[in-house]
């Protein structure tokens, strides 16, 4: 029985690493409204690890920058801008584009929670 429940739990495991799609949908930050947080690709970054993802939040400029106007932890800046530091992997930027374009954010600034 224990073989069984442990190719169920390992089998679950499996597809949600190889299916980074469904695991990096955005959601509403229940605290900041009209930011969306998310998670990037889990294989993104040789040498990160498959389990180590990075936290994004996304919003219009007005919101994020609200949302995060307190804190030190948190750099927020224009999609733009952040994007042109070629930072993240083409996963990751495509992902992020898909989700500005998906919700239809017009001003988008991007804050990188970290792993």
């Amino acid at each position: 029985m224990s073989f069984v429940r442990l190719c169920i739990i390992a089998s679950f495991c499996g597809s949600s690493i190889i299916n980074p799609a469904a695991t990096a949908q955005p959601n509403k930050s229940k605290s900041c409204n009209g930011v969306h947080k998310f998670y990037g690709n889990p294989l993104a970054a040789s040498g990160r690890g498959a389990d180590l993802r990075i936290l994004f939040f996304i919003g219009e400029r007005k919101n994020i920058l609200r949302c995060f106007e307190n804190t030190r932890g948190v750099k927020v800046a224009p999609l733009r801008k952040e994007l042109a530091r070629k930072i993240y992997s083409k996963v990751d930027e495509q992902l992020i584009l898909d989700i500005v374009q998906e919700r239809n954010i017009k001003d988008p600034y991007l804050a990188n929670g970290g792993i």
